[in-house]
């Protein structure tokens, strides 16, 4: 009995097993459903809540929170398929 031609084979077989089982546990996390798989739009939130039109003068952080630093937890809100084709077709948006 050849050491080296069984330990080759035995090493070639282990390898294509791992490989198999990198690729069917790949192909099962990339094709699951994510939480963030899709449109969703962050919610701003504003610094002062009860002033109905914001000053267009001041710049935007001056008006809004950063995320991340606002009063409450980040917020996202999904969007529908129909508002995203619609801000596709409006070429002012691109």
């Amino acid at each position: 009995m050849n050491w080296k031609n069984g330990l080759f084979r035995t090493w070639v077989l282990i390898s294509v097993l791992w490989l198999i089982l990198v690729a069917f546990r790949a192909y099962n996390e990339f094709s699951a459903p994510h939480s963030f798989s899709g449109n969703f739009q962050y919610v701003i939130q504003l610094k002062d809540a009860f002033e109905k039109q914001p000053d267009p003068l001041k710049s935007f952080y001056d008006i809004a929170s950063a995320p991340g630093k606002g009063n409450y937890p980040d917020e996202f809100a999904p969007l529908e398929d129909q508002d995203v084709a619609e801000w596709s077709k409006d070429k002012r948006i691109l």
